[in-house]
């Protein structure tokens, strides 16, 4: 996967380093219904979502929607994911 400007800026806590990648990156946002993002996904602009290239964060929220945790889609934040798979595959 070819580096990206947002991998070079590390971020203070994982929901930071999300939002830096969203600066440059396609991304994807699943509400999943509610009001907070579940699930968010970016990938290299082009990047069609029925393909892997996706690194997918799955993301639970406290009753005051502060977020608690940021898990990973197959337990890796690499960009091997498929976005459409997203519901489907076990996170940590």
């Amino acid at each position: 996967m070819p580096d990206v400007a947002g991998d070079l800026y590390h971020a203070p806590d994982q929901l930071s380093t999300l939002r830096v990648h969203a600066l440059h990156q396609a991304v994807q946002i699943d509400y999943v219904g509610g009001t907070n993002p579940i699930y968010v996904g970016s990938a290299i602009p082009g990047t069609a979502t029925a393909t892997a290239g996706w690194r997918i964060a799955k993301l639970t929220w406290d009753a005051n929607n502060n977020p608690l945790t940021v898990q990973w889609a197959n337990g890796s934040n690499q960009y091997i994911n498929v976005w459409d798979n997203r519901a489907t595959v076990p996170y940590s």
